[in-house]
């Protein structure tokens, strides 16, 4: 679980940084405050930790890209969250 040597309070997967372009990079605990902002979740451990947890599951490849997180979590939150 543990191939990201970043310390991070709401996830430990092997994402490292979240590539918007090859130029803007940005680290994951940006990425998921960005995500639960875009999407109007409230902005709570609970929630981070949540996505964090979605976050470990990705199975993409470097460079991980900000579209495909996205994309990845949008079709889990829809499926559980009925959105």
């Amino acid at each position: 679980m543990s191939g990201n040597t970043v310390a991070s309070k709401h996830y430990q997967g092997p994402i490292d940084r979240v590539f918007v372009s090859m130029h803007e990079v940005h680290p994951v605990d940006f990425f998921i405050d960005e995500y639960l902002r875009t999407r109007r979740f409230p902005l709570n451990d609970d929630n981070r930790r949540m996505v964090g947890e979605k976050l470990e599951l990705f199975l993409g490849r470097v460079p991980y890209l900000w579209g495909d997180l996205a994309a990845f979590l949008d079709c889990d939150w829809h499926a559980t969250t009925g959105r």
